[in-house]
Formats: C-alpha cells, structure tokens, sequence
C-alpha cells in the first residue's frame, strides 16, 4: 500500500481532479483510454510502477473509472491490462485516445489538458481515509448487527443450541457481507446512506420508534418461544421461511443495484433522478416488498409462531412510511408526480 501522505500530481480539470500516478515520461507516444468496473484511486498506484496512468474517477457514478494510459507503444498494452484485471476488476473498454491527443514532444496532450488545467499537490491518501472511514463504519455495524442478534435470540433461549437461530443469522449475515463489499467498491455513496441511521421527517422518526419496539419483540419471542417449547414448526417449513428471507434480501439488493438513490433515512439529494425501469416499473416501493417479505418469514424461519403477531405489525408501520415517504418525493423529487400517475400501486400490485 502507499505511504500515507506519500503525494502525486494532481490534475484539475473543470472542477474535477486526476492522478497522475506516475511522473510523465517523455517517450509517451501513445495514448488509450481504458474504461472499468469499480471506483479505483489513489490507493492502487503502486500497481502502475513504470507505467504512466492517469486515474479519472468519476464523480457523479463512482461506479465506474476511466484510466488514461500513455504508452511507448501498443506493445505494453497486454501487460498494463495484466495489472488492470490484478486489481479484481472488470475492463468495459479499451480504445485509443481521440485524434490530436498523442503527446509527440513531451508536451500535455491537448485533448485530455486543456490550456486552463493548473497543477496542485494533494495527499495520495485522500480518498483512501474516506474509504477507509467507511469500511470501518461498515465493519462497526456489523458486528453491532451480530452481537444485538445474538443477543436477542440466544439470551431469551438460555442456551446456544438453537440452530434455526444459527442458520436464520448466516442466511443474512453471510451474504451481507459480499453486498457491503460490492458497494464498497461499486457505490460507496449508495452504502454511506444506507448506514444513516437519523430520520429528519417528524412523522419518520415516529415511524421508527414504534416500529424498533415492534421488531425487537419479534426477534425476543422466538428466542423465549424456543425455551419454553411454545410452537412445534416442522424442519422443511423452518427451511422454507429461511429462503423467503433470502428471497426479501436478494429483492433489497435488486433495488440497489436499479436506484443508487436508496437511502435507508427518507430524503431527497441534490441530482437524484426518478427512477422508472425494473421493479419500479411494477410498483413505487419494491424494496418495501423485500422489507415486508424479509420481516414476515422471520419469526417462522427462527422457529416460532408466535412471534408473527409482533411481527405483523411493521406492515401497517411500513405503511404509514410510505405514505409519507411519498408527500416528501412529490414535494421535493422533479418527475415524482408524474412517475405516481403511471405506475398506480405502492406495494402490491392491484391492491394498494
């Protein structure tokens, strides 16, 4: 890994800025522009040693990069490709630079530096901290989300033989943990608002109160269901209810990847965009179908028959977030009014 404050040339352009990650070579006679998968930073610039690349992430997707590579010739293509796919990441495009662009005097190319570019030196480290920052909040969440789980079901239990909570917490922890590292890498602002936590809606963060009071009865029931002997749910329907859970989860995720917009907290950022394609297509609130799903199958996937009446109740709470979620994007999304006239159902198709 690079040094912390190890600094490299950094170029502005119209606002944006590019790592040069290495010093510019006067031999450069050839120039492609490589397009991936994933956001890649200041952080892998020891992997280009030798190579002159420039990184321009891009802002408003960080989604995806473009790499400026300037080569002696076509012939060390294949093995900055070899280094590009070391970093685990996908290569949409390879093409060469535009006409004019080839640098043939160890001048900056016109076409990628325009005359009003100005240099500046930044640390290399600036987008590792805030990566850093997040993959540390990231990890803190869930190892909070495991101790409140193990918790709640094997303290009410008094014992840790209870497997339908064993397999209920790996049926969502453990693909979790490849969802949280696919938006790590793909839409680290996507993850950074699903951690938010604080509703600034009143009528949200009454939601949320009532609604933390239900799910924790709905996680304690099963365990306490389990000690005393309460319900008797046969092993296929326990099963059963463990693949309706990851059916609600893989629907959240399906989500993601449609809105990168998803917050978990009910708000509005500058440049978001109706989205009106996939899942939303059939109704308004898809993710909402996965939450209902995901909670309703989760007290039968823990055993226990009693815990659906706590459980029951997030519904009409998902309900009333809803609605107001709706007054909100009418207010403040552009395009929202119109998208509600097209597709008529909130949550379940010809019901509501």
């Amino acid at each position: 890994m690079p040094r912390p404050w190890r600094t490299c040339p950094v170029v502005v352009i119209d606002g944006r800025w590019t790592h040069n990650v290495t010093s510019p070579s006067p031999r450069r006679t050839v120039q492609y522009l490589i397009e991936v998968d994933g956001l890649v930073d200041a952080r892998w610039a020891e992997w280009f040693d030798g190579q002159d690349v420039e990184i321009l992430p891009t802002r408003s997707d960080p989604r995806h990069t473009t790499l400026i590579a300037h080569l002696v010739d076509q012939a060390a293509l294949p093995t900055l490709l070899a280094r590009v796919t070391g970093l685990n990441l996908t290569v949409t495009s390879v093409r060469p630079a535009p006409e004019g662009s080839e640098d043939q005097a160890g001048r900056e190319p016109t076409a990628l530096r325009p005359p009003s570019v100005r240099r500046q030196e930044i640390p290399m480290s600036l987008d590792a901290s805030a990566s850093r920052a997040l993959s540390r909040k990231a990890l803190r969440v869930g190892v909070t989300a495991f101790l409140v789980l193990s918790a709640a079901f094997f303290i009410p239990a008094g014992t840790l033989a209870y497997w339908q909570a064993w397999l209920y917490m790996g049926t969502i922890l453990i693909p979790m943990v490849f969802v949280v590292r696919y938006l790590l890498r793909h839409a680290p602002e996507l993850l950074d608002r699903r951690l938010r936590l604080r509703e600034k809606e009143p009528t949200q963060i009454g939601v949320q109160t009532i609604g933390i009071f239900f799910l924790l009865l709905a996680f304690l029931v099963p365990g306490l269901d389990h000690r005393w002997g309460w319900s008797s749910v046969p092993v296929g329907i326990v099963i059963a209810a463990d693949l309706l859970v990851l059916l609600g989860y893989g629907l959240i995720v399906r989500v993601f990847m449609e809105n990168e917009y998803a917050s978990r907290t009910v708000e509005v950022v500058e440049g978001q965009r109706v989205v009106t394609t996939g899942l939303y297509a059939i109704v308004r609130h898809p993710m909402y179908v996965g939450v209902t799903i995901f909670y309703l199958a989760s007290p039968v996937a823990l055993g226990s028959w009693w815990a659906l009446l706590p459980a029951a109740f997030i519904v009409p709470m998902l309900m009333v977030r809803i609605v107001n979620e709706e007054q909100v994007l009418q207010r403040d999304l552009p395009g929202y009014p119109e998208y509600r006239q097209r597709v008529r159902y909130r949550l379940v198709p010809g019901v509501w």
